[in-house]
C-alpha cells in the first residue's frame, strides 16, 4: 500500500512539472506587436521636432530589436490583429 502512495506522489510531480516545462519552453505563445501605433507616435514627435533623425532611426532599430529578440516559441503579429488575451511586445 505505501508503495502504492508513494508512487501515485511521484507520479503526479512528474506530471505537474513535465506540464510546466512544456509550457514554458515549448508551447506556442502569440506576442502582439502595435507597429502600426508605434510608427505614428514617432512619426508625430518627428514632424514636431522633438525627435531627430538620429532618434528616429534609433527608435526603428529598437523595434526591430526588440522584435528579433522574442524566442522562437513565440509568434508575433501585429497588434491590430490581436483582440484581447496577447503579451504586448514595447520597445
Amino acid at each position: 500500500m505505501r508503495q502504492w502512495v508513494i508512487t501515485v506522489i511521484i507520479s503526479t510531480f512528474l506530471s505537474i512539472l513535465s506540464v510546466l516545462v512544456y509550457d514554458r519552453y515549448y508551447a506556442t505563445k502569440i506576442v502582439a506587436v502595435d507597429v502600426r501605433g508605434f510608427m505614428e507616435e514617432q512619426k508625430k514627435r518627428y514632424l514636431a521636432g522633438a525627435i531627430g533623425d538620429k532618434d528616429l532611426k534609433e527608435g526603428i532599430e529598437a523595434l526591430q530589436a526588440a522584435i528579433s529578440g522574442v524566442p522562437s516559441n513565440k509568434v508575433v503579429l501585429m497588434g491590430e490583429v490581436v483582440v484581447r488575451n496577447a503579451e504586448s511586445l514595447a520597445p
